[in-house]
């Protein structure tokens, strides 16, 4: 006859031999070992020294970019372009997108993008810094940005004069 403590190692064995050898195989866990910016000063050196073009339409965004972000978020990443609804504030419909694009840049290594996101009756400016090479994402800096934030020379204002610019990538990383 089988003992409780049996089943319920059966049980436990088999969920983590599930897990190891048949779970879900994403890029999600690779995401933590990249390298992170870790002050102002590295964040506005690679703002300040690489020539950045400026788009407003999530189009142009990168694919592999796009694919890297939909693996960050819970949602998709679903997001409007700057003259489209999105789910700000009080306004939300699941036909809406979760986000809004205010613009975004690349270089030749690095990736910028400014968007607003509704959470309730609050709206948070979002400012994220990826490092990219060979089309894939090496670094990532997390932080906010404030109103009429546009471009990359308003986010190097903006760096500069805040001092409480987010130096972090948030670990629940379904908020961004």
């Amino acid at each position: 006859m089988l003992k409780p403590w049996h089943v319920c190692l059966t049980i436990l064995l088999s969920i983590c031999f599930y897990t190891l050898f048949c779970g879900q195989r994403n890029q999600r866990h690779a995401v933590t070992a990249i390298k992170i910016p870790r002050n102002k000063n590295d964040i506005l050196t690679i703002l300040k020294n690489e020539n950045f073009h400026t788009y407003n339409c999530k189009e142009d965004i990168p694919p592999f970019i796009m694919q890297y972000l939909k693996l960050l978020s819970n949602d998709g990443f679903s997001i409007a372009d700057p003259d489209e609804e999105y789910n700000c504030c009080c306004t939300t419909s699941p036909s809406l997108p979760a986000r809004g694009l205010v613009f975004f840049a690349k270089s030749k290594d690095h990736f910028v993008i400014h968007y607003n996101k509704g959470a309730g009756i609050v709206n948070f400016d979002i400012l994220l810094l990826l490092s990219i090479k060979n089309e894939q994402v090496t670094g990532i800096w997390q932080g906010s940005a404030g109103f009429g934030v546009t471009s990359v020379d308003d986010v190097i204002r903006y760096v500069e004069t805040h001092p409480y610019v987010s130096d972090y990538i948030k670990e629940n990383r379904s908020e961004i």
